[in-house]
């Protein structure tokens, strides 16, 4: 049992189930410990009773008789009946232990003596004794000894039939309706802020579970506190992206201007500083780039632009990826290849998919061996409704420690070669943001015989996987 709710709804039914037969039981052990005690008038009728059908079956049948009748009671009713004459004889015979005979003498003795009920001065021993006269003018001393813990087969027994019936029914069914109420209203408040985590880790950052959690006490304590920290981390997340994305819109005019002052010195300067300015064009272009991707960043995280999303052939666009990728690829001894195309239509956003399954195949070519082929696979799952893109090189791989953070913006393996590289560790992120926002997942690993292994996986179109020409 993993859900919450479960637990405490039968937790709670087991408690009020257990705590009814508990107090079925002692209930039952308590009215035959010794109710006499407590009732006086009830103890004397019932001697009374007892006494006149021992004294009649004696004086009619004899000691015989009135041994049946002892033995009766005994194994019916675990009662003891035990019947003196005036004269403190036993009128019939009885096989008890020596201590209970000493006490029902003694007690005998004291109901003729004072002509009052007795009863026994140990309360573990529920005997009672009083003296009775019958019709004839004969009198009698009477000795009743009930159970001293009722027997547990007589529990069932004495239970009324309703117990195990309609009743009981009704009874849980009841205790299970107010059980299912009483769990529902300790669990919901956490299935709400599961929820409403759950929304947030999707960067949803406006989640806010306040409203739904009415009332004083912990679980409303806790989705202020939770409120809190979302409005928290909204509004430093929201103003990162922002200043990011201002920082960027404004450093694109003076790169543009740098241009423009870059090519008036190249024009009025002689060969000497053509290397140094070669260099500054060269920084400058790969910042305007760094500018660019981070531009395209936060838009994928904040939202904003629009993408048209439509139905569009993931073959075709792979093989066009492919194409351009080894055609870049063949100027630094390396190729690209496609080893596996499935034909499958997918729907998103075709330019944004574009540019991040380019990413991907990029980032391979710039960390294969020279002389080795990047290679491309597509490879369509109908039944699971998805469509798994692989990019494996022939490179170094990555530190297991460092593959879940090879989709953060800026994260470098080595810091050293991928400045060499001229990587700006924005194209990986870009592609993961992107895939995430037309359905998909991106993950990578080291694959077998080295290299890494970058998955992309997309749902595949509601219209099916087609055949394509």
């Amino acid at each position: 049992m993993r859900s919450l709710f479960v637990k405490i709804f039968l937790y709670f039914l087991l408690i009020i189930v257990i705590s009814a037969v508990i107090g079925i039981v002692l209930t039952y052990s308590r009215d035959h410990e010794f109710p006499p005690m407590g009732h006086k008038h009830f103890a004397k009728q019932a001697l009374a009773e007892y006494g006149r059908a021992a004294v009649q079956i004696y004086e009619q049948g004899g000691s015989p008789a009135l041994e049946t009748y002892m033995e009766e009671l005994r194994q019916t009713a675990d009662v003891h009946v035990f019947l003196f004459s005036a004269r403190g004889e036993t009128l019939a015979t009885f096989s008890v232990p020596k201590r209970i005979g000493r006490l029902i003498k003694r007690m005998a003795e004291r109901a003729f003596i004072t002509d009052k009920l007795i009863f026994s001065e140990r309360r573990e021993l529920p005997w009672m004794a009083s003296p009775l006269s019958s019709s004839s003018g004969n009198r009698y001393v009477i000795v009743v000894g009930l159970p001293e813990r009722p027997a547990l087969r007589h529990i069932f027994k004495a239970m009324p039939p309703a117990i195990f019936g309609s009743r009981a029914l009704v009874i849980l069914a009841v205790a299970a309706l107010v059980c299912f109420f009483l769990a529902r209203s300790l669990t919901s408040p956490i299935r709400k802020l599961r929820q409403a985590t759950r929304q947030f880790a999707g960067c949803d950052l406006t989640t806010r579970i306040g409203p739904e959690i009415q009332g004083k006490g912990e679980f409303s304590d806790l989705g202020r506190d939770f409120d809190f920290m979302a409005e928290r981390i909204e509004t430093l997340i929201t103003t990162q992206k922002r200043l990011l994305q201002d920082i960027s819109h404004e450093l694109r005019s003076p790169l543009a201007r740098m241009a423009v002052a870059l090519e008036l010195a190249r024009q009025r300067s002689g060969n000497e500083s053509r290397g140094a300015l070669e260099r500054i064009e060269m920084e400058a272009g790969q910042l305007n780039e760094m500018i660019g991707q981070l531009l395209r960043l936060t838009q994928l995280e904040s939202g904003i632009g629009s993408y048209r999303v439509e139905r569009f052939d993931l073959r075709a666009l792979l093989r066009s990826v492919v194409l351009d990728a080894d055609f870049e690829a063949g100027g630094h001894g390396r190729n690209v290849a496609l080893t596996a195309c499935d034909p499958v239509f997918v729907e998103g956003a075709e330019v944004m998919l574009r540019r991040a399954i380019e990413n991907v195949v990029r980032n391979a070519v710039k960390y294969t061996g020279e002389g080795t082929t990047v290679e491309v696979s597509q490879i369509a799952d109908p039944q699971q409704g998805q469509v798994r893109i692989a990019v494996r090189d022939r490179g170094p791989g990555v530190p297991e420690e460092s593959l879940e953070k090879l989709f953060e913006p800026f994260f470098r393996v080595a810091d050293a070669r991928d400045r060499e590289s001229g990587g700006t560790g924005l194209g990986l992120a870009i592609a993961d943001r992107a895939i995430r926002l037309s359905g998909g997942t991106i993950c990578a690993e080291n694959a077998v015989g080295g290299g890494l292994l970058v998955s992309i996986v997309l749902p595949i179109s509601a219209a099916g996987s087609g055949r394509l020409k």
